[in-house]
């Protein structure tokens, strides 16, 4: 094998020259230790010494031997890939789970220039320095035809009927922006998507607007919004749709109707500037996607040969794009903002300028900087596949109550209620400003889910799968936004983020035995679209009640407190050993499960708390259990729950509740059956 990067390898990094086998699915053998890799770095050999300065700067350092004294082969060094084309790890598994608390896991890109011999096998590319170069927007523009000539699942059109407003950007770098009306007129127009930070940016209200009509100077504009421009100037658009000039901003009659625009705004642009890494208006769509770019130099390049193709060259070694010390995707400051949720999921194209670098998101395929040919797959793209996924679901009308098989990435195309779930996941995990626009935030979302479902929507729930929707739940605690007009049956009514997300309750499926009945469910909002913002509620519900003072002494029921990391779960009685590698918490035989929405500091006096409340539960549905290791072909029930609400008297009327919780009750047990039937409002 020919090497000549004169490189000091050690014997087993000699391994690395070989292309096949460090790419091959089959684990490399490395280092017996840690201990060992250190000793080989001290020796000299300059890849170990890259695997020890990478860990310091990517981790903190380890020990050189932290693992001296523990057993071969526990601390045997693999390399492996993760993926067709990577990521690649370097990593002890032998220590990777509970108890142990040091490891040796670290994550790795290969990548090679496109003009590399070696370009044909490693299809990861180096990322630019600077996001506004010549080079990324060649990339860009290379996306967009690529979208127009191949991809039968996207449309470009230049007739959409134009925003109410646009901003014209002119046909050259020194041409004035100015406000246009369009009276109707059709073209092609760009999106912004952006942070406002805390504080409105530079905006057209009724004093402005023929001052915006006449023009808005370059040197005025904060650099988000001058970005943004260049952007729409550099790839060839003449319009582009930002919020905070094109909707009078102090003008409420104008913002509800242009907020209601917003699904043919973004789903009709030819794509949306997302400027994901930028905190507010002033930080710059360019200078916030440059900021983390150089972490992705490389820590190391050398020659390599690859047998199989007969091909030799040049790869380099950096850290994984998508891990620590990166900002993931999902972290950046965009996609922590709840109304950049719906921006995202109804463009037809998203091109995303993140911390570290650009992402392309089309209904076909979704692409990055890091390797510009090759799809991303989904589990690393967060929320990009999610429009997508979307509108590929047929308009139909679906049957109620439906079972599912539970919210994430791999099963949110099997039914558009795993769809919804899994949308609602990442949403609920965002902030927002004015919390009554919490519906409205993703009312485009829910008019396209009840258009493929035949659905009917209230306040954040469907009414088809009501009695699932009804169950939802934080993670952590939440609390009630006591100025919101959203009923506290409606997940709209608590404080958002929640930080860790929605509880994974086990909802999947339906099982027989008693489900509440909906005896009257009605919503008003403001402008009478159910989408929109809920002013008022009615929800009449007959079922099986009981108060939980009826369970005192050794039957009392457990509480959940805030440390959900120790939650008591039903279902945890029916998981194989191998369904979680941390240990699962299951309650005690004959006890029903509480969670309230805030959770309690002292769980074990919480009780006689609400014995003292007259707080009462009412069975909403039974859902059955599943073992997450069965295939498809042995899915069936092992267990099942009755999920109840934990309602408080309202203290206004005779039978009205506020919901204030979750009550999981064991039906092998007996302690579902029995109880009385009653009619309650839920306010």
């Amino acid at each position: 094998m020919l090497v000549s990067d004169g490189l000091n390898f050690c014997k087993l990094c000699e391994q690395f020259r070989d292309l096949d086998r460090i790419t091959s699915w089959e684990p490399l053998l490395h280092h017996k230790s840690w201990t060992e890799l250190c000793i080989s770095a001290k020796d000299g050999c300059q890849l170990c010494q890259a695997f020890v300065r990478g860990q310091a700067q990517r981790f903190g350092a380890l020990k050189d031997d932290f693992d001296r004294d523990k057993e071969f082969p526990a601390t045997r060094l693999t390399w492996r890939p993760n993926g067709a084309s990577g990521p690649y790890f370097l990593c002890q598994e032998g220590l990777f789970f509970y108890p142990h608390r040091e490891v040796v896991n670290l994550g790795f890109d290969l990548y090679t220039h496109h003009d590399n011999p070696l370009a044909s096998i490693i299809s990861e590319r180096p990322i630019n320095e600077y996001s506004n170069s010549e080079a990324c927007f060649e990339m860009i523009a290379k996306w967009m035809l690529d979208c127009k000539k191949y991809h039968a699942g996207c449309s470009w059109s230049q007739d959409h009927i134009l925003p109410t407003r646009v901003i014209d950007v002119g046909d050259c770098v020194s041409s004035t922006p100015f406000l246009v009306t369009t009276n109707g007129a059709t073209g092609a127009w760009l999106t912004l998507s952006h942070c406002w930070g805390g504080k409105l940016p530079l905006s057209t209200t009724l004093e402005t607007l023929e001052q915006r009509m006449e023009g808005i100077p370059m040197g005025h504009l904060p650099a988000t919004f001058r970005d943004a421009i260049e952007i729409t100037r550099t790839l060839g658009f003449r319009y582009i749709w930002i919020d905070t000039f094109c909707i009078i901003q102090d003008c409420h009659q104008d913002w509800e109707r242009e907020s209601t625009k917003m699904q043919e705004i973004y789903a009709n642009a030819s794509f949306c500037i997302a400027a994901s890494a930028a905190p507010n208006s002033e930080a710059g769509i360019f200078a916030s996607a440059d900021r983390e770019r150089q972490l992705s130099r490389p820590l190391i390049s050398f020659s390599s040969t690859s047998l199989s193709k007969k091909l030799q060259g040049t790869i380099s070694l950096r850290w994984q794009l998508d891990g620590f010390p990166y900002t993931s995707i999902v972290n950046e400051n965009l996609h922590q903002r709840a109304w950049a949720f719906q921006e995202g999921i109804l463009a037809q194209r998203t091109l995303d300028f993140a911390s570290t670098q650009i992402r392309w998101h089309c209904r076909s395929t979704s692409l990055s900087q890091r390797n510009p040919t090759s799809a991303l797959s989904p589990t690393y793209e967060a929320i990009g596949p999610m429009g997508r996924f979307l509108f590929q679901f047929p308009v139909e009308k679906l049957r109620a109550h439906p079972n599912i098989r539970g919210y994430g990435i791999g099963s949110c195309t099997d039914h558009i209620m795993d769809w919804w779930y899994t949308a609602f996941w990442y949403y609920v995990r965002r902030s927002i400003t004015v919390h009554n626009d919490l519906l409205p935030a993703i009312a485009g979302v829910a008019q396209n889910v009840a258009e493929r479902s035949g659905y009917h929507y209230y306040a954040g729930l469907w009414q088809e799968d009501f009695h699932r929707g009804l169950l939802w739940q934080a993670i952590e605690t939440v609390k009630r936004e006591l100025s919101t007009s959203s009923p506290s049956w409606s997940w709209a009514s608590t404080q958002f983020p929640w930080g860790c997300g929605l509880r994974r309750l086990d909802l999947g499926t339906y099982e027989s035995g008693h489900k509440a009945k909906v005896l009257e469910l009605t919503t008003t909002t403001s402008t009478g679209n159910p989408y929109a913002q809920v002013f008022t509620s009615c929800l009449i519900i007959e079922g099986f009640c009981r108060p939980l003072s009826h369970w005192q002494d050794d039957v009392a029921p457990v509480y959940n407190g805030e440390r959900w990391q120790e939650d008591l779960q039903i279902s945890h009685r029916w998981l194989r050993e191998d369904d979680g590698k941390w240990p699962l918490n299951i309650p005690p035989q004959g006890r029903i499960v509480c969670t309230l929405d805030e959770r309690p500091e002292k769980p074990d006096t919480c009780h006689v708390e609400m014995s003292f409340l007259q707080a009462i539960l009412l069975q909403i549905a039974r859902f059955g259990h599943h073992s997450r290791k069965l295939n498809l072909s042995e899915y069936k029930t092992l267990g099942s729950t009755a999920f109840a609400l934990i309602l408080q008297p309202s203290g206004e009327r005779s039978e009205e509740y506020r919901r204030i919780g979750i009550a999981e009750v064991p039906t092998d047990d007996g302690m579902a059956d029995g109880w009385d039937i009653k009619v309650v409002t839920i306010v």
